[in-house]
């Protein structure tokens, strides 16, 4: 009770208006929900409070955005008030350096503008050969009524399509390394994200001693492609070419290899983890929802036969494919929260939010608001059709954020993401082995809990031999 109405005291003192009754509930016991079940936790609250929504994370004050507009606000419109949160440049600083992911301001922007080249829309279908040439690669041992893990099968060919992009490289032979080091980077970068205390990282720690482990064999392979691609000189097509012969307009010269680094683990860890969770997820949804596969199957057979080119499937022939892809994005957005803190004092949505606090923007609060969406819990693709109805106000959609901030990589994800279900679904349908229980996990990307086994069912239509 004394905490209580300590909490009360100070609220009347700072004028700051903070949602009255439960929400001293939520001050004080939100830490252990918050680290119990990240997404769950911010949707209850999404739920139960107004727009803007107060709670603390050990120490730290946090404000959850629960408004289109507010969202727009802090990511764009006002988004020079605003830089990555401490936490956020103390936990992915460790792995990414001074990457796109963890840098602000005039660094940023240099950055931005270096790097933006090799994402122009006419790079980024030029991949689709590539991506197409990869899935196929990856199919070609699947028979009827196999059995597989869907993530680990989602892994492997999303690490094949960002080495191959990034790097011009094959990495079949060190995936099972790489993917390892990815896991051991996402349990703890989301253990770094719930600790009361962030400590530094030079204490040699064992939780410290594993990240620096895992980063080390990541490192690995990207000093030796960029060594490489310096002594050959050449441009190979990929995303690292660019990157290399990139000049800052304002002569302020190219990068160097330290932060060429940085910016290619940055992609590196979003090409891989982002796309295979959306994937994942993908397949999950499409078992999960048979008239929405009928429907995708119906498109698929009606544009082209089964040799059709899987470089096409990207293309804009298969309308229902990608609002496929776009509701999973919704539904289930891998990136599951934002966070900025504003550089000085300022007023949000009438609330007083103090330098360097947390304004938390979660994608799937605002894709779960049925202010937005008719029906949110439902996977319904044909929401983002033409005749749909209303459509999503500016701000409600961000899976890959928004401003100046923007996931670079969104339209390369996307298509890579199009392609794989146009060119899989023309073939097989992936049922899910009962018997298992699906869940969420919030690393630093909302994946699943558990392991996801499904069946492979050769569709009629195709011809080919198992």
């Amino acid at each position: 009770m004394a905490s209580t109405e300590k909490l009360a005291s100070r609220r009347a003192v700072e004028k700051r208006p903070y949602a009255p009754g439960p929400a001293g509930h939520w001050l004080l016991g939100s830490m252990q929900e918050f680290r119990a079940d990240s997404v769950g936790f911010l949707l209850g609250a999404s739920k139960t409070y107004g727009d803007l929504v107060h709670f603390r994370l050990g120490p730290a004050h946090a404000h959850l955005v629960n408004s289109a507009e507010l969202a727009r606000a802090v990511l764009v419109d006002r988004a020079d008030e605003f830089h990555r949160s401490a936490l956020t440049k103390s936990v992915f600083g460790r792995v990414m350096g001074d990457g796109l992911l963890v840098s602000d301001g005039a660094f940023h922007h240099r950055q931005r503008r270096l790097s933006q080249p090799a994402f122009v829309s006419r790079r980024v279908e030029a991949y689709a050969p590539t991506i197409a040439d990869l899935v196929e690669r990856q199919i070609a041992g699947w028979s009827d009524g196999r059995e597989l893990v869907i993530d680990h099968e989602m892994e492997t060919l999303s690490l094949a399509v960002v080495a191959k992009t990034l790097f011009g490289a094959d990495l079949a032979e060190q995936a099972t390394r790489v993917t390892a080091a990815m896991r051991v980077l996402q349990e703890e970068m989301r253990s770094l994200f719930r600790s009361v205390v962030v400590l530094p990282p030079w204490l040699p720690i064992p939780q410290n001693i594993r990240l620096r482990r895992a980063v080390r064999d990541v490192d690995a392979i990207l000093h030796e492609a960029i060594r490489a691609r310096r002594a050959s000189g050449r441009d190979e097509g990929d995303l690292l070419s660019m990157l290399l012969a990139a000049v800052d307009p304002d002569g302020e010269g190219t990068m160097g290899d330290a932060q060429l680094r940085d910016e290619a683990i940055t992609l590196f860890l979003a090409g891989f983890e982002t796309v295979a969770n959306g994937l994942t997820w993908l397949w999950y949804a499409l078992a999960t929802n048979p008239e929405v596969e009928r429907e995708l199957h119906a498109e698929l057979d009606a544009n082209g036969a089964p040799g059709r080119s899987a470089a096409a499937d990207a293309q804009p022939t298969l309308p229902y494919a990608e609002m496929v892809v776009k509701e999973t994005l919704r539904l289930f957005s891998p990136i599951w929260a934002f966070n900025r803190a504003p550089t000085s004092d300022i007023e949000l949505g009438g609330w007083k939010i103090r330098r360097g606090e947390i304004v938390v923007i979660s994608p799937p609060v605002l894709h779960m608001n049925p202010k937005y969406y008719d029906e949110p819990a439902r996977f319904w693709p044909s929401r983002f059709g033409r005749d749909a109805g209303r459509p999503a106000p500016r701000g409600a959609y961000l899976p890959f954020g928004a401003g100046p901030h923007v996931c670079i990589g969104a339209q390369l994800a996307t298509l890579e993401m199009s392609i794989v279900v146009a060119t899989i679904a023309r073939r097989f349908r992936v049922e899910l082995v009962p018997g298992q229980t699906v869940e969420r996990a919030t690393l630093v990307t909302m994946c699943p809990k558990e392991p996801i086994r499904a069946r492979l069912q050769r569709r009629g239509h195709d011809t080919r031999a198992s």
